[in-house]
C-alpha cells in the first residue's frame, strides 16, 4: 500500500516546474499571442532607435534575456511579471537574430521564422511532456515527441491560415463573434495535436523500457 501510494504521488520536480507556469487556459493563449505581437514590435523599435546596430541590439537583449531566464528558474512560484517578461524577450530575441539571418547572411524570412517557431514549440511541448506525467517519460522519448508535436503544429497553422482566407466564412455567419469562433477552433487544433504528440511520446518511451 505504501509502496502504491508513493509511486501515484506527483514527482516534487514535476511539481516545482508546474507552479512556475501559469494555467494553460484560453486567456493564456490570447495573452501569449499579445506578447509575441509586443515582443516583434518592441524588437523593430530597437533596432530602430537604439543606434547600436543590429548585431549590438542583439546581444544585448541575448543578455537581457539570459539574465531574466535565470530569475525565472530561480523562483519558487509562478511570478506573472517575471514570467511574460521572459516571454516577450525571447520573442524580441527571436526576430533579432531572424532579422540577423537574414540581413547578414542572406538567409530567407520564412525559413528563420518556420526553424524559429518549430524551435520554441518543439521546447514548449517538450517540457510538457517531460515534466506534467507523474511518471517521467524518457528524454529522447519527450524530445522525439515535442518535434513532432512542434512540426505538426506548425503544419496546423499554416493550413487554418489558409482556411480562414479561403474557405472560412466565420465572420459571415457568426459576424463580430467569427473572430473567437475561429480561435476556439484553433485552440481546439492546438489540443489534437497535443494529445497525439502525448500518445506518440507514451507509445515510445514504453518501447524503450
Amino acid at each position: 500500500m505504501t509502496t502504491l501510494a508513493r509511486r501515484d504521488k506527483p514527482r516534487p520536480m514535476a511539481r516545482k516546474m508546474l507552479n512556475k507556469v501559469p494555467e494553460v487556459t484560453v486567456y493564456f493563449w490570447l495573452i501569449k499571442v499579445l506578447c509575441t505581437t509586443v515582443g516583434e514590435t518592441a524588437a523593430d523599435f530597437l533596432n530602430d532607435n537604439l543606434g547600436f546596430g543590429l548585431t549590438n541590439t542583439s546581444l544585448i537583449m541575448s543578455a537581457v534575456l539570459i539574465a531574466v531566464l535565470v530569475f525565472q528558474f530561480r523562483k519558487r512560484k509562478y511570478v506573472p511579471g517575471v514570467y511574460w517578461l521572459a516571454v516577450v524577450l525571447i520573442s524580441v530575441v527571436g526576430t533579432l537574430i531572424s532579422d540577423n539571418l537574414t540581413d547578414n547572411f542572406g538567409v530567407s524570412l520564412v525559413t528563420t521564422t518556420i526553424a524559429f517557431s518549430i524551435t520554441l514549440s518543439t521546447m514548449m511541448f517538450y517540457f510538457g511532456y517531460r515534466y506534467v506525467p507523474r511518471r517521467r517519460p524518457r528524454v529522447g522519448a519527450a524530445l522525439v515527441g515535442g518535434l513532432l508535436a512542434a512540426c505538426l503544429w506548425e503544419v496546423a497553422k499554416q493550413l487554418f491560415r489558409v482556411y480562414i482566407r479561403k474557405v472560412g466564412v466565420y465572420d459571415q455567419i457568426y459576424g463580430p463573434l467569427g473572430v473567437l469562433v475561429a480561435f476556439v477552433m484553433f485552440v481546439y487544433y492546438s489540443a489534437i495535436v497535443f494529445v497525439f504528440g502525448a500518445a506518440y511520446v507514451a507509445a515510445l518511451d514504453a518501447k524503450g523500457r
